[in-house]
């Protein structure tokens, strides 16, 4: 991740069960970009499984990147 220069988004269910959310935020941690700037950001879904299939979570999606994107 120190290579990737481009902005990044990590969405994560908050219950993943194959990967959990602690691997979601450190690849984000990885990241050198500036959450300030909002050159990166991490939003843990709650509820949200692996696939982010359940419940409302295709509009949390939708919703989170449009926020993030310029």
């Amino acid at each position: 991740m120190p290579l990737v220069t481009e902005p990044l988004l990590v969405l994560h269910g908050g219950a993943d069960a194959l990967i959990p959310p602690t691997q979601g935020k450190a690849l984000y941690d990885l990241h050198l970009g500036d959450p300030h700037r909002g050159e990166k950001k991490f939003i843990l879904l709650k509820g949200g499984q692996h696939h982010l299939w359940n419940t409302e979570m295709p509009s949390h999606i939708k919703a989170a990147i449009e926020r993030f994107s310029p």
